[in-house]
């Protein structure tokens, strides 16, 4: 009877305080102008990052500051936009001060503990006409796992992919979340190697997109949304090449700024704050570069960082080779325009030097993990100064903004901006 309760004080709630917006752009009523058609489907289709977006689901803020400036971004864009924080009843201070400096913000709140994740348990599969389902993600966490069902019954939405009683929840890991679920084109979808057969099957069933496999199991989280990012825009065009633009992490990059850098080396010793205490190489390695503008990656002290992350270099090349081909195989155009963006890397375990396998993670802010929104690609804050410098001036040459939020402790958690945000896309319908 409890709980019987609690879902009727939930109607109630969202349908004061946010079930006209979201549900009726869930519901497929409520689209922004320049919405390209719906992909021409039997099934359904995640739509990708360059189809227009109308709505945003920002996770449950942990830190206001990062909260606050990425709503003051969101602001400055269309005025169409849509924005939903999601809430646990259990923070009512973090609630009391979102609402009294954004009313604009409609607040999602259930029970639970920790929705920081918004991208993992909210993927959406559009049909032909722009209405949604949402597919349910296995999530460990019954409160998540109910958050998107309770939403799903609210907005009178349909829910695909359930499972059946008995499921064991426990054995599912994060290559099942949908930050590893990445649809690049109407046609290509893109999950890691370290996704369920049985997810890869739900997805096969509900959608038309050709599903493509990426190495992801090196990386801690091993999420495909850490290692491909699809742009607007292009560098390069010809009749057979893509009319978009794909970013990768580069390890080598990195190395190159930082070996040509004599200005603000001192800043290196930032990375430090995301080595595992293993990585002692690692920290003397950083420490060196800060202290002298003369050493770089060549030197002694820095050969098993700098060997470590060219063997990440390689994982990505692969995946990017992979991309490639799919492209040119399933939509039939060559991928031409290719930015690199710096990152580094070090294993979490010392038993990770010799295998790169499972063990690694980024110490400095992934560029790949941002938010897309028009023109304006919303990234983690940089801590060194030339990684800002360089990613600035290559999304400028795809005429594209950008705005960085401190994301510290996302990064703590092995994640980004981009794993804290759904981003709700729409299309209009075909018929």
């Amino acid at each position: 009877m409890k709980s019987k309760t609690l879902y009727l004080i939930f109607l109630i709630f969202t349908t004061k305080v946010y079930a006209i917006d979201l549900c009726d752009i869930l519901k497929g009523k409520q689209r922004s102008q320049g919405a390209k058609s719906c992909p021409t489907i039997k099934k359904g289709n995640l739509l990708h990052r360059l189809h227009k977006e109308s709505s945003v689901i920002i996770g449950q803020p942990i830190d206001l500051n990062y909260s606050h400036t990425l709503i003051d971004i969101l602001n400055q864009l269309p005025k169409d936009l849509q924005k939903n924080i999601l809430l646990s009843h259990e923070i009512s201070h973090v609630t009391t001060q979102l609402i009294s400096n954004y009313k604009n913000v409609k607040l999602l709140k259930y029970h639970g503990e920790d929705f920081t994740w918004a991208q993992d348990f909210l993927p959406f599969i559009t049909d032909k006409n722009g209405r949604k389902s949402i597919f349910n993600i296995p999530y460990p966490d019954e409160y998540i796992r109910s958050t998107s069902s309770k939403l799903a019954k609210s907005c009178q939405i349909s829910e695909l992919n359930t499972f059946k009683k008995g499921f064991d929840y426990e054995k599912v890991g994060p290559g099942d979340f949908g930050g590893n679920i990445y649809p690049l084109t109407d046609k290509t979808l893109f999950v890691g190697d370290n996704i369920s057969e049985e997810v890869i099957s739900k997805l096969e069933k509900n959608t038309d997109q050709q599903i493509e496999i990426i190495d992801t199991s090196w990386f801690e989280t091993g999420h495909v949304d850490e290692v491909i990012s699809l742009l607007p825009g292009v560098l390069k065009k010809d009749q057979k090449s893509c009319d978009f633009t794909v970013a990768i992490p580069s390890p080598s990059l990195a190395m190159n700024l930082i070996n040509m850098d004599i200005t603000q080396r001192e800043e290196l010793i930032n990375f430090k704050d995301y080595l595992n205490e293993t990585s002692d190489a690692y920290y003397n390695c950083l420490q060196l570069l800060a202290e002298s503008k003369k050493d770089n990656f060549s030197s002694k002290l820095c050969r098993s960082f700098r060997d470590y992350n060219l063997e990440m270099d390689k994982i990505f090349n692969r995946n990017l080779e992979t991309v490639k081909k799919a492209l040119k195989r399933i939509d039939k155009c060559d991928l031409k325009s290719i930015i690199p963006l710096p990152v580094l890397l070090a294993p979490i375990d010392k038993t990770s030097d010799k295998s790169v396998l499972g063990y690694s993670r980024f110490i400095t802010f992934n560029p790949i993990n941002n938010i897309l929104i028009e023109k304006q690609v919303i990234l983690p804050k940089q801590n060194y100064t030339p990684f800002t410098e360089y990613i600035n001036e290559t999304l400028k040459r795809l005429k594209l903004n950008t705005s960085y939020v401190n994301s510290s402790f996302l990064q703590y958690l092995a994640g980004g901006p981009h794993c804290n945000v759904k981003v709700i896309r729409t299309c209009k319908s075909t018929n």
